[in-house]
């Protein structure tokens, strides 16, 4: 960390928790811990937000995928389907064939 000049002097109350957690951070007294967490949560959150815009990205290319996909099956169900109607007809066909020779 660079050294800056100070700000105005703050007090914050913190939960026992908070304070414990606070004071396993890096640092020679609470002012350092706090700023090295604030800088530490500061990088993070840079990185979640490319990290999101990467899942973001990609969801998209997935949902595009599933329309595409979706549309390949509303085809292959309508290819199936004039399928199954030809060779309805096909054995209509064939029957009335055979019923019209045997007699």
């Amino acid at each position: 960390m660079k050294k800056e000049k100070k700000g105005r002097p703050t007090s914050i109350r913190l939960l026992p928790e908070t304070e414990k957690y606070l004071m396993r951070c890096p640092g020679k007294n609470l002012t350092e811990k706090f700023e090295y967490l604030i800088h530490f949560c500061m990088k993070r959150e840079e990185m979640l937000v490319k990290v999101e815009e990467e899942y973001q990205r990609r969801f998209k290319a997935y949902e595009e995928e599933i329309k595409s996909q979706e549309l390949l099956l509303r085809r292959l169900r309508a290819a199936a389907q004039k399928s199954t109607d030809y060779l309805d007809d096909v054995v209509k066909e064939i029957r009335w064939i055979h019923k019209n020779n045997d007699n």
